[in-house]
Parts: structure tokens; sequence; C-alpha cells
């Protein structure tokens, strides 16, 4: 569910920025950190706790987001 329109939606909308969090069954801005840290994958618009490796994704922990590229002076490691 999209709370910003209360509507039934496949994919969580862009604006404003919102993902799949399957547990509480509802899109969020910001991904739940429990019981696991969840990443927020613009790829699928889902909360994930693994980011798709397969397409270059990596997990960027302080922003809970699966990034192309690591961010604020961070360096890739194992993966």
């Amino acid at each position: 569910m999209d709370d910003s329109t209360w509507r039934c939606v496949l994919k969580c909308p862009t604006n404003p920025d919102t993902f799949a969090d399957w547990d509480a069954n509802k899109c969020v801005a910001k991904c739940p950190t429990s019981p696991f840290i969840y990443f927020a994958d613009n790829s699928t618009r889902e909360c994930v706790t693994a980011c798709n490796q397969t397409v270059g994704y990596i997990a960027y922990i302080p922003l809970q987001k699966c990034v192309l590229v690591c961010l604020n002076n961070t360096y890739s490691h194992n993966g």
C-alpha cells in the first residue's frame, strides 16, 4: 500500500521515493533495520537484505541503499 495515495500498488512510487517493505506490507521511505538490515533497491523498488550484485549493485550501509558506486570516500570490499 502506498501511504501517500492510500492505494494498493504493484510497485512503490519514485515520487515520493519509497520502497516495498514486505513485512509491513506497505511502501516506506526508509527500509527497516530489524530483524535484519534492509537496503533500498532502486531497480525493484523493494527493501532487500542483499543487493543485486549481478547488475553491479553494492550495499551502502550508511544510507541503507543499493548503489552502483561507493559514496563519500568509501570503498567496495568483497564484492
